[in-house]
């Protein structure tokens, strides 16, 4: 393996060889303002016919500008920069050399953009204050197919080789589609599978969430935003991949028309999957180190199912639109295991098979009401509504000792998500913007659950209320820009479990503070910024934490949530600073969150049988550090480090038996590097290496992976061939952790099979 991995660089290398003698072509000019000064810090960007990006750059002091590229062609050359007005042109490159568009004049806006960013081009990977982005290009697309790979390129989160998301160490994850709410996005592991990479067009991270945002209780927010069609005439993006061994399949497409005051949009998605699994568990007794379970299993998951969405978009005017939205999923499928379990001698031993079915189906609905009121004002509406349902059952069969138990747990789960949301913004003058806004959002969940073993049958009705206002103002003077505001949030939880009689009441009001500082050091090369985040916020606990009814793993594991826990209050802030020049970029973000009222899983030992719930802590703290540095040389090289490092200070428990770890750490570090060779493939390599991660009660083993991939445009970029090898080494198939409990240990690896070959196609007509 390490052979073929030398021999693939040495390849890389030998494709740039012959790229570097192709003719040029390209654009150069220089921006002026209206009395004719020059406009440095410019961003110029060169779209083709379609809007397809292709390069970008920034005008020096004198407000001069050039763009080079390798194809002759009709192009767009699009110039932007804050307090002015949006300038557009259209350019024939048919013949070699730079074409010079001579002066171009810019227009002031009266309307104050959002923030002052410093953006030279629209890279693959976007940082600002609070915020991570991918954007998602064909050549990105075409490099596996699904939505977890394309996370997996952000510096700061982690998808597990079980498929678990972490976002800077933490799993508390919330995902938003087009900034809603959905059934699907509470099941991350199966919206990362079913929705098409092709119909993505960007996909954000949010650590900071403005107060505009819900955080729903999360960490962080993962908003994944879809295509839509913004040219006249017809476009299409289909995409797909297949993995032939494990056996994974996954295609999808996005279509979209539009003409006069209409905009439609059509989307479908389908994977499909059939990987084995194995596992093995050892739990010890912390004192004599003696092992008291061994557990040995495998099997296999199978599953398939599809995603279809479209909307429909009407103008009434150059300022207002109504566009109305409506998808379904629908999964499903099977796993069966077999497993050996062994307590303390040789001579105590089980025999488990478990067979398990799930059928999950969700459908959205949202209407969208925009209205671009002026050049300064605007106002949108979103109403939206999520529905769905979850059957499941779980068939176990226990053997040993001459005897057999057969026990079976069937259950279903209903879902519902009402939100209402209405933002308002408006520009008094250049300097002075205000946003504003309300929200309310009704979650609704109901759990039948009917189990031979009575204590884990369960009748669970559970409302959530949500009620929110924001504001916020944002001046810039000089160099400066800052933004002071807060939300204010009443939230209430409403359970109820007929079988044990147990109600969950729970109300609350919170005023929640934002700030935000940023400075621009310099408007000439270097060109750097700083910026400070500052939030409040509240991670309420998951209905699934506060669920009083036992639920069954395995007969010797199992978990209930705890409907008294309180939520969390967090004080989050972050340092953002990023600095670039000439083909450098160096974007650094320090961080540090203090939690209070911690909501810690917790696992005691009876009668042979681990028992998980939750409890509240005092405190924690986290201090972290995130950097990404990029060069860009020329046309051909790309190439990319990123390294997370965070450490954290944990509460202690009340229970003085329970082994826990004061102090943890979560580190890793990702690179990529791509090579263009013009009209042939273009050539990446991309590795990553994630620490140990010690938590509290938990630590988990390092692990590393190297990925592959070979992308080719044909028929003049509108189709890209995609051949990815992920995992090369093998070394991303094991998740081991080893957890603590009051007198015992246990310790948990999972392998899956991560290395794959994967052959893909991605269209893009319009």
């Amino acid at each position: 393996m390490r052979r073929i991995a030398m021999l693939l660089l040495m390849y890389v290398f030998s494709l740039a060889i012959p790229a570097l003698a192709q003719e040029k072509y390209g654009v150069k000019g220089t921006i002026k303002d209206k009395d004719g000064n020059g406009q440095p810090f410019c961003n110029v960007v060169l779209k083709d016919n379609t809007g397809k990006f292709l390069k970008g750059t920034v005008t020096d002091t004198k407000g001069a500008f050039r763009i080079e590229i390798l194809k002759k062609g009709k192009y767009k050359v699009e110039i932007t920069l804050v307090g002015f007005e949006k300038t557009e042109k259209e350019v024939d490159l048919n013949t070699s050399g730079l074409k010079d568009l001579g002066n171009i004049k810019l227009e002031e806006a009266s309307k104050m953009l959002e923030s002052v960013e410093v953006t030279a081009r629209r890279k693959a990977i976007e940082h600002s204050p609070g915020m991570q982005a991918i954007n998602v290009s064909p050549e990105l697309a075409s490099m596996g197919g699904s939505v977890g790979k394309l996370l997996r390129a952000i510096p700061s989160v982690e998808v597990s080789p079980k498929g678990n998301v972490q976002v800077r160490g933490s799993g508390n994850v919330l995902f938003l589609i087009d900034g809603k709410k959905s059934v699907l996005g509470m099941n991350p592991k199966q919206l990362m599978k079913i929705l098409p990479v092709s119909s993505i067009e960007r996909i954000e991270v949010i650590t900071s969430p403005p107060p505009k945002y819900d955080g729903e209780g999360a960490d962080a927010i993962i908003n994944i935003i879809l295509k839509k069609g913004t040219m006249d005439g017809f476009m299409l993006s289909a995409g797909g991949s297949w993995v032939p061994n494990p056996k994974m399949l996954g295609a999808g497409a996005m279509a979209g028309y539009k003409k006069g005051k209409w905009n439609f949009t059509g989307t479908v998605g389908y994977y499909e999957e059939n990987f084995p699994m194995e596992v093995e568990n050892e739990r010890s007794d912390s004192e004599t180190e003696k092992t008291t379970l061994k557990q040995k299993g495998d099997g296999d998951t199978k599953g398939n199912g599809y995603y279809a969405a479209a909307s429909a978009e009407y103008s009434f005017d150059d300022k207002q639109d109504l566009t109305f939205e409506i998808g379904h999923t629908d999964f499903g499928g099977s796993s069966d295991s077999k497993q050996k379990n062994t307590f303390g001698n040789e001579s105590d031993k089980t025999d488990l098979k478990t067979e398990d079915t799930y059928d999950f189906r969700a459908t959205d609905i949202s209407l969208v009401y925009t209205n671009e009121i002026s050049k300064a004002k605007s106002l949108e509406v979103k109403a939206n509504s999520s529905v769905g349902y979850d059957k499941n059952r779980s068939d176990i069969i226990e053997s040993g000792s001459g005897k057999e138990t057969r026990s079976s747990n069937p259950g279903e789960s209903k879902y519902a998500i009402y939100d209402l949301k209405v933002d308002y913004t408006d520009s008094i003058g250049s300097k002075l913007r205000l946003e504003t806004g309300a929200s309310s959002s009704i979650l609704r969940f109901t759990v039948d659950q009917n189990n031979e073993r009575f204590e884990a049958s369960s009748k669970y009705k559970f409302l959530q209320q949500q009620y929110a206002g924001y504001a916020m103002a944002k001046i810039g003077f000089g160099k400066f820009m800052l933004g002071a505001g807060g939300r204010l949030q009443y939230f209430r939880n409403d359970g109820t479990e007929k079988i044990k009689n147990s109600d969950i009441k729970q109300e609350y009001f919170n005023p929640l503070p934002n700030l935000l500082l940023q400075y621009n050091f310099s408007e000439t090369e270097p060109y750097h910024t700083i910026s400070l985040v500052y939030n409040k916020k509240v991670n309420w606990p998951g209905y699934e934490q506060l669920d009083p009814a036992l639920q069954i793993h395995d007969p010797y594991n199992v978990e209930r949530g705890n409907p008294d826990l309180k939520p969390e209050k967090v004080d989050n802030m972050e340092v953002f600073h990023e600095i670039r020049t000439g083909a450098w970029r160096l974007s650094s973000t320090v961080f540090g969150r203090r939690t209070k009222d911690v909501i810690q899983r917790t696992v005691t030992l009876k009668d042979k049988v681990t028992h998980a719930s939750y409890a509240n802590y005092s405190e924690s703290h986290s201090l972290g550090f995130d950097s990404q540095l990029e060069w860009e040389p020329n046309d051909y090289l790309e190439m990319s480090i990123g390294f997370l490092g965070m450490k954290n200070w944990y509460a202690k428990p009340s229970d003085k038996t329970t082994e826990y770890n004061a102090t943890g750490l979560y580190w890793n570090t990702k690179g990529n590097l791509t090579v263009h060779t013009g009209k042939g493939p273009s050539v990446g390599l991309r590795w990553q290496y994630f620490g140990k991660e010690v938590e509290a009660f938990a630590s988990r083993k390092p692990y590393s992976k190297f990925d592959v991939s070979v992308t080719q445009e044909i028929l003049q970029g509108m189709i890209t061939l995609g051949l990815n090898g992920e995992d090369l080494f093998n070394t991303a198939q094991s998740e081991t952790w080893v957890s603590n409990g009051p007198g015992f240990n246990t310790a948990t690896n999972w392998k899956t099979f991560s290395r794959s070959v994967s052959i893909s196609m991605y269209i893009n007509l319009n």
